[in-house]
């Protein structure tokens, strides 16, 4: 499992012996997207499926944008449309502007809230955080203990693991979903701690 592995003068990878190994098989097309969604829509062929995705998402994209159109006509001193119904009604003047008043509103105060978080965050960056642990340093210390007698169990010693140019990683050395949770979980650690103080 720690056999310094290179590789040869054409890329393929060569043992300590010189024995040339076969270049792992990284699968066909269809198993390497078989956990991707698949949409017909892209696919040559579906003539009929293409069509009335297209029809509806058309039909849509005018069901949002005909009250917009609608609207710019109907505000605007003169029509900027013609045969775009346009409405002249007092109502509709106070909605207008009740609207872009209320969108004032709300763009200052994201704006406020924006520029309060940036400045909090350069105060952070200049003169909390380069003075200041935000971590818990002992228990970052254990969970690299605990990754490495996890690395030197399932891959070998730290210097051979690093000398190595080419490394085929056999099915059952693979981790687990949650296993170095888990592990982190039997030595006691947590991760994500965060000191505040």
């Amino acid at each position: 499992m720690t056999d310094d592995l290179t590789t040869s003068s054409d890329g393929s990878p060569v043992d300590g012996a010189g024995a040339e190994q076969a270049a792992p098989d990284l699968g066909a097309k269809d198993v390497a997207v078989e956990g991707f969604v698949h949409d017909a829509y892209y696919e040559r062929g579906h003539g009929w499926l293409k069509v009335r995705q297209t029809l509806v998402a058309l039909v849509f994209w005018f069901v949002l944008l005909a009250p917009i159109v609608v609207l710019i006509n109907s505000v605007s001193r003169e029509a900027r449309w013609e045969g775009i119904y346009r409405w002249s009604y007092a109502d509709g003047y106070e909605l207008v502007r009740f609207l872009l008043l209320a969108i004032a509103v709300i763009f200052v105060v994201v704006l406020g809230f924006s520029i309060y978080l940036l400045l909090r965050n350069n105060h952070r960056e200049k003169k909390v955080y380069p003075y200041r642990k935000t971590y818990d340093e002992a228990g970052l210390a254990k969970r690299k203990a605990i990754l490495e007698a996890m690395y030197a169990e399932r891959f070998g010693a730290d210097d051979a693991r690093h000398g190595t140019r080419y490394y085929v990683v056999a099915p059952e050395q693979n981790l687990d979903t949650g296993y170095v949770q888990e592990l982190f979980h039997q030595g006691q650690t947590d991760v994500g701690e965060e000191v505040h103080g």
